[in-house]
């Protein structure tokens, strides 16, 4: 099965950079920065037949909604963001992803996430550890926090004032508008961790499973453990990061 889906993610990806020569539809959804294209709806479509013609009984939650109404996660359930950062794939053609996960019954199978510009295939399976183009994954390592590189959203800052205290001690901050890619730069030692706002289970779930899967952590800022069909508000972290960031993030009261 893994074989079978790793040839759909990269034929999904070529079909991608080939769609960046054409002229892009480009639309809103909630609001006037949450862009979605033409090419985010036939990719998912694209994902979608596949799964219907070799798994039929199976559930999809895709984030364009081109897929099942998925109440719960039981059974085996997909769960797809065509293209991850779309604004980027909008304006700047890179550092966008393929993100997708396989569930069984609530807990994590498989998790792909694939920076399709950069042709780099993040992959984890539970239990047998995370990997970059069939390279194995190392442990993370122990960092500190005056020696951590950190991701979040900036304007983050206005609603948790305690991450100012990151930003003045980290080594550095970065956004990159990419929350699987960003959770995968954890799981490969490129970022020490990701602080996310609200975000859905398409956005993180393969991530998530990567990240685990090299020893990293991944907690909800609401209600610590992580409820998938719920928008979340994520820290993805090595452990040694986590109660700063815990502290930092907590929401001033009223």
């Amino acid at each position: 099965m893994k074989q079978i889906v790793e040839t759909w993610v990269y034929e999904a990806g070529e079909n991608i950079r080939k769609r960046l020569t054409e002229t892009l539809q480009v639309e809103t959804k909630a609001h006037a920065n949450d862009l979605v294209t033409n090419v985010d709806r036939e990719t998912e479509e694209f994902f979608v037949g596949k799964i219907k013609e070799y798994y039929p009984d199976d559930k999809v939650l895709g984030e364009e909604g081109i897929s099942d109404e998925v109440t719960d996660l039981t059974g085996r359930v997909w769960i797809i963001d065509p293209i991850d950062g779309t604004m980027n794939f909008v304006h700047q053609k890179q550092f966008f992803a393929i993100s997708l996960a396989v569930y069984q019954d609530g807990e994590a199978l498989w998790g792909f996430v694939y920076d399709v510009m950069h042709d780099e295939l993040f992959f984890a399976e539970h239990g047998k550890g995370a990997y970059l183009n069939g390279e194995r994954l190392s442990p993370l390592k122990e960092v500190p926090l005056s020696e951590a590189i950190i991701s979040f959203n900036t304007d983050y800052l206005y609603e948790r004032p305690g991450l100012e205290l990151i930003v003045k001690k980290a080594r550095g901050i970065r956004a990159y508008g990419a929350c699987s890619l960003e959770m995968a730069y954890v799981a490969k030692g490129r970022l020490d961790a990701f602080v996310s706002d609200s975000i859905s289970a398409w956005d993180y779930c393969a991530g998530k499973l990567i990240v685990e899967e090299v020893g990293g952590t991944v907690i909800s800022q609401i209600h610590n453990q992580v409820e998938y069909l719920k928008k979340e508000q994520l820290i993805v972290a090595t452990p040694s990061l986590l109660s700063d960031l815990q502290n930092a993030c907590q929401i001033p009261s009223k």
